[in-house]
């Protein structure tokens, strides 16, 4: 719950402990129609059939993170150790630190890595 006031704190707007309830409920009644961009998939599996070694960087708490995951359909394209959340990192996506752990955990070099941001 305070992650969602919190939130709603950083864009200088107050929200109460209700109406705080009644957003994160919403929220999570919405997450289930989660969808990808088209042809998303069809990208994903061009590129693990072609051999590129896919990983997942995401912002935010495991659990939540896993569900979208989940929801999204990924799992099929990406082993367990190539989910890289930062909760469990204990860096954030705006930390160098936490691409360091990334090129470490995949046993490369830090240009021989793209990343892309998908919204």
């Amino acid at each position: 719950m305070q992650r969602t006031i919190d939130a709603f704190s950083t864009f200088e707007h107050e929200i109460h402990l209700d109406p705080a309830h009644s957003f994160l409920d919403l929220y999570k009644d919405c997450k289930k129609y989660l969808t990808l961009r088209p042809n998303f998939h069809e990208c994903l599996l061009h590129l693990k059939e072609s051999s590129v070694e896919l990983f997942i960087l995401t912002k935010g708490a495991n659990a939540g993170q896993r569900s979208k995951i989940e929801v999204l359909g990924l799992r099929q394209y990406f082993d367990e150790d190539q989910n890289f959340i930062s909760e469990n990192l204990a860096y954030s996506k705006a930390d160098v630190e936490i691409f360091n752990k990334i090129t470490n955990s995949l046993a490369c070099a830090k240009d021989e890595i793209i990343y892309s941001r998908v919204d």
